[in-house]
C-alpha cells in the first residue's frame, strides 16, 4: 500500500513536469532550428525542471533531479527511508506497471510516445545507490491495449 501511494505521488509530480515540458516543446520550429538552439533549449529546460529540487514528494520519496533530452525525460527518485538493497526487482516492476498504466492511459502522454519520446525513472535508496530503473514508452504501452 505504501509503495502504491509513493508511486502515485511520484506520478502526479512527473505529470506536472511533463505538461510544462510539453508546452515548452510546442514553440515554433524556427526557435529551435539549429542544433545549438536545441542544446540551449535542453539546458534551459533542465534548469527550469530542476528549480526547487530536490523536493520531498511525501515522507519517503524525494525527487532529486529531472533531465530533459531529445526523446526522453528522466526522473531521479530517492526513497529516503529505504537503502537500495530493499528496493528489489519486484518493487521496480510494480512501480513501472502502476506508472505505466496511468501514463499509457493519458492521451497527451501517448501522443508524446507516438512522437518518439519515452520516460525513464531511476530509483535510488537512502544510501544514494541506484536500485534500478525502468522505462515507459510506446512499446511498453502496447501491453495495455
Amino acid at each position: 500500500m505504501l509503495k502504491t501511494i509513493i508511486i502515485i505521488v511520484v506520478l502526479s509530480f512527473a505529470w506536472t513536469v511533463y505538461k510544462n515540458e510539453r508546452r515548452a516543446a510546442q514553440q515554433p520550429a524556427q526557435q529551435v532550428a539549429t542544433m545549438q538552439g536545441k542544446q540551449q533549449g535542453a539546458a534551459k529546460a533542465n534548469v527550469d525542471l530542476n528549480r526547487g529540487l530536490p523536493t520531498m514528494l511525501d515522507s519517503q520519496t524525494m525527487l532529486t533531479r529531472v533531465e530533459a533530452s531529445t526523446g526522453a525525460t528522466i526522473y531521479h527518485i530517492k526513497m529516503v527511508n529505504y537503502p537500495s538493497a530493499y528496493l528489489d526487482q519486484d518493487f521496480l516492476i510494480k512501480a513501472q506497471e502502476l506508472i505505466g498504466r496511468r501514463n499509457c492511459a493519458d492521451n497527451d502522454i501517448r501522443w508524446s510516445f507516438d512522437q518518439g519520446m519515452h520516460m525513464k525513472y531511476i530509483v535510488s535508496g537512502s544510501d544514494n545507490q541506484q536500485a534500478g530503473s525502468f522505462i515507459i514508452s510506446k512499446v511498453y504501452c502496447q501491453r495495455f491495449r
